[in-house]
């Protein structure tokens, strides 16, 4: 049902950085948070979190878990 861009995932180096783009987005206005920092699943060796930005697109940023 989704046509066009609806999910773009990037990669970052480590969870400090992860940690400190989710600070950074949760103070620009327009972005929603979707979920917060945490493991993708249970068990997963990939560490992300999900926002929206303005205009709707869902971004990741994940990185391996460590």
């Amino acid at each position: 049902k989704n046509v066009g861009l609806h999910h773009l995932a990037l990669k970052v180096a480590d969870k400090e950085i992860l940690h400190a783009i989710f600070e950074r987005l949760q103070q620009y206005p327009g972005v929603t948070i979707d979920s917060p920092p945490a493991p993708m699943s249970a068990g997963s060796d990939v560490y992300h979190f999900l926002c929206f930005m303005p205009g709707g697109v869902r971004l990741e940023f994940a990185t391996p878990r460590s």
